[in-house]
């Protein structure tokens, strides 16, 4: 009797893995993208700051910190010392003095009224030079009496004339004056002798007053220390 034997499947299939694959849901992976970014952005402020304190307790080297102030000081006794212009020669000629001089007087003599006004504080309002000019150097030859005579003296001499306006009860004048102007020169630069000086009316064109000592006044005043910075070297070109 043959025995009819059932077929045998060798080609089922078999399972090799004891334990499937967790594949993590969308709630799973949003979690743990969180958590990578958090930490992320806790680190990095704190690496920030460890390198910049790493770097401000970084030593200079000591050649490299002395050279870094012995440069800034002689940048700063550089600054402090630098004129705010050049030195300028006072010059030697009366010609050429004098220009200068009438240029600036007029700032100058307006300081030394507005100082003595603020000093003393006089119920009269100080007045202010507008011009100083038309100098003239030819010797006033005088007989012999109060003054001495041109052929007599070698004090250099400069006539000038300045522009000025005063006021008087709230009103506001005009008026010329005209200067006799006595100089020297020595060794360490010119020096003022003397100044007479003589007032007129610039609008009426009256003849002006009888000269008088003016070496106390404004002008001469302002003459003096105009002459102090001019042989300081101090007087623009």
């Amino acid at each position: 009797m043959i025995s009819h034997l059932a077929p045998t499947n060798h080609l089922a299939p078999t399972n090799h893995l004891a334990h499937p694959i967790d594949t993590p849901n969308p709630t799973q992976r949003f979690q743990r993208t969180c958590a990578v970014v958090l930490g992320l952005l806790f680190l990095f402020p704190v690496a920030s700051a460890q390198a910049f304190q790493n770097l401000r307790t970084t030593p200079v080297k000591p050649a490299l910190r002395q050279s870094i102030e012995a440069n800034r000081s002689i940048s700063t006794i550089a600054d402090a010392s630098a004129p705010i212009r050049p030195k300028t020669a006072c010059p030697d000629q009366l010609e050429v003095l004098m220009p200068l001089m009438l240029r600036d007087l007029p700032s100058y003599a307006n300081r030394v009224s507005q100082r003595a006004y603020t000093n003393y504080r006089t119920s009269e309002v100080p007045g202010y030079v507008l011009l100083a000019g038309r100098p003239e150097y030819e010797p006033l030859t005088l007989a012999a009496g109060e003054y001495t005579a041109a052929t007599e003296s070698k004090v250099p001499q400069v006539f000038f004339t300045t522009l000025e306006r005063q006021y008087f009860s709230q009103d506001a004048f005009r008026l010329q004056h005209y200067h006799w102007l006595f100089l020297t020169q020595t060794e360490s630069g010119w020096r003022f002798v003397l100044m007479l000086s003589a007032v007129g009316d610039f609008e009426a064109d009256e003849p002006p007053t009888p000269p008088r000592d003016s070496s106390q006044g404004v002008i001469a005043q302002a003459i003096r220390l105009w002459l102090r910075d001019c042989a300081a070297g101090s007087i623009a070109p």
